[in-house]
């Protein structure tokens, strides 16, 4: 990424702009405030009525380092992509190595060999490339969606003439148009459609806003220093803390602390928890409600799985933690939702267009295909454990 902002540092575009400048005033505001909330740039005496702790977690670091924001703007983009990045490395990495230590398998190191053989090997090991695949799927990897623009691009490149070879004449003329694109012929497409199209998937009835499909890369390719961009490693932070809560579950049981260490480690893993899903309502705040709701599970499972058994005692502690994370999440960034006013009081069901089924899995079919496809190996092997003559014992009794 920071390769990409060398090679165009101007992320500006006169036909596909976007929101950058009321980005740029907004960070200008946070830095430049000497009391929160910021004021606003646009209206004296106001103040910023927007989720702008995004903003604040930015320009800590600009702050600290003296760069001015029109500067921090830029270096910021490949800044929040490591972030995010490394948050999900991490994510898969521990998910896999939590699920070789449940299957007894060790990494295995060597300490004699040189550091570049043990590089290697580290590399190669089953949560390393969980984590480099995680990465290149939620970072680099787009939708399906991108295949259609390329196959449209191709086939306006190719030559029309080839439309009336019989059947096959549409995929003549594509393959014709892709061989030309590959060896250096402009393709007969406006160079913005290769990253724009694919986030405009969802058709929408006449007189709807079109819905916006966005992906990582897109979001950090088209530089909208946004909301919900600078709110992915927070979201990562969250989803980490979460699945963290579920992995210690089990080993909370089988290894009591002592009492003062308890406390210790009992303070650290509730705060990270309430600052990580509390600074989401002040960064993008409909990201709060989701992942509240991920980190309710979350400590669902945690009680369950530490306790002897699950009943209605222990179910009531774990709602109680529940609304306690919740209440302290809103409690620390209190000053933010104190100031800040809605402009809507109310929730109702759409009643707009609906999402077509092949318009879904243009989005979500990657995803869905390894999600299948690992269930189905798990179906497998299920299956494959199954034996008859035990299940209809068991049925009997």
């Amino acid at each position: 990424m920071v390769a990409i902002r060398l090679g165009n540092p101007d992320v500006w575009d006169v036909i596909w702009g976007g929101e950058k400048p009321m980005d740029l005033t907004y960070f200008t505001a946070v830095m430049k405030s000497t009391t929160f909330p910021p004021y606003d740039p646009w209206l004296a005496g106001g103040y910023i009525n927007y989720y702008y702790y995004g903003f604040v977690f930015v320009g800590a670091l600009a702050k600290l380092l003296g760069i001015v924001p029109a500067v921090a703007y830029n270096l910021a983009l490949p800044m929040l992509f490591s972030f995010t990045g490394v948050a999900v490395f991490s994510l898969a990495h521990n998910l896999v190595r939590a699920l070789d230590r449940e299957r007894g398998v060790e990494a295995v190191t060597d300490q004699v060999r040189s550091w570049s053989a043990t590089l290697i090997d580290t590399v190669r090991q089953r949560a390393a490339i969980a984590g480099f695949l995680a990465v290149l799927m939620a970072l680099i990897l787009g939708n399906l969606a991108q295949t259609g623009v390329i196959a449209n691009a191709w086939y306006l490149t190719g030559n029309p003439a080839l439309e009336d070879v019989p059947l096959v004449g549409r995929a003549a003329r594509t393959l014709d148009g892709g061989i030309k694109a590959m060896t250096g012929t402009p393709t007969a497409i406006y160079p913005g459609d290769w990253f724009w199209n694919a986030t405009r998937v969802i058709p929408a009835d006449e007189g709807e806003a079109a819905p916006i499909t966005e992906f990582p890369f897109f979001t950090f390719l088209y530089g909208d220093l946004h909301a919900h961009m600078i709110s992915m490693p927070l979201t990562m932070l969250a989803l980490s803390w979460a699945i963290s809560l579920a992995l210690m579950a089990g080993r909370r049981r089988e290894r009591p602390p002592g009492r003062v260490r308890a406390i210790g480690e009992a303070a650290i893993l509730w705060g990270v928890g309430v600052l990580a899903i509390g600074s989401l309502r002040a960064t993008n705040t409909w990201d709060w409600p989701t992942y509240l709701l991920l980190g309710a599970v979350a400590i669902l499972y945690y009680f369950w799985r530490s306790e002897e058994q699950f009943d209605w005692r222990t179910a009531g502690r774990a709602v109680l933690v529940i609304i306690g994370v919740a209440g302290l999440s809103m409690l620390a960034f209190w000053p933010y939702i104190d100031n800040y006013g809605t402009a809507y009081s109310s929730v109702s069901l759409w009643e707009g267009s609906r999402t077509p089924l092949w318009t879904y899995l243009l989005i979500y079919g990657l995803f869905l295909l390894v999600i299948i496809t690992h269930l189905a190996r798990e179906l497998r092997d299920w299956a494959a454990s199954w034996q008859p003559e035990a299940n209809a014992k068991s049925w009997k009794g």
